[in-house]
């Protein structure tokens, strides 16, 4: 199984979000971690949009890089700009391969209806363009994909 690791600026939203759902749509075949340079506090938004098409959160607490010190990953796949530009202190053994894919930060709206909607936007965001990454990654590389019943939002 091929493990990925996400990177966002506080592993609050957008890398919980690509975690969980990475982990859905290909248990078997990835095994998704996130993390946040600065680590913070998980926004309730995030558990609440997941709810919303029927998938778990990963995880309820957040993660540094540091928290994987040692680990090896086949993905490391930076959120944000200062992800990106903080990519060089992870400490992943082995060859990774680096994807950035830039989403926007809900959690800076101005009302809690606004976050809650910028929450809705990421993930549909991250949903379209990680199903498009790894699908590509499966037929690049023969990744085992993933057991029928598990693409899909759960309803």
């Amino acid at each position: 199984m091929k493990k990925v690791l996400f990177v966002s600026a506080r592993n609050s939203c957008r890398s919980l979000l690509a975690e969980s759902i990475v982990n859905h749509h290909y248990q078997g075949s990835l095994k998704a971690y996130s993390a946040g340079v600065e680590p913070g506090e998980m926004h309730p938004a995030t558990a609440r949009v997941l709810k919303e098409i029927g998938l778990p959160l990963s995880k309820q607490a957040a993660n540094s890089p540091e928290d994987f010190q040692g680990e090896q990953f086949d993905y490391v796949i930076t959120l944000c700009n200062p992800a990106r530009e903080a990519c060089p202190l992870f400490w992943t053994t082995g060859e990774a391969i680096y994807e950035h894919m830039e989403v926007n930060d809900p959690i800076v709206a101005s009302s809690e209806e606004k976050t809650l909607q910028r929450c809705r936007d990421a993930r549909d965001t991250l949903e379209e363009r990680l199903m498009a990454f790894f699908d590509r990654e499966i037929k690049r590389t023969a990744i085992p994909t993933p057991a029928e019943g598990h693409r899909g939002w759960v309803t």
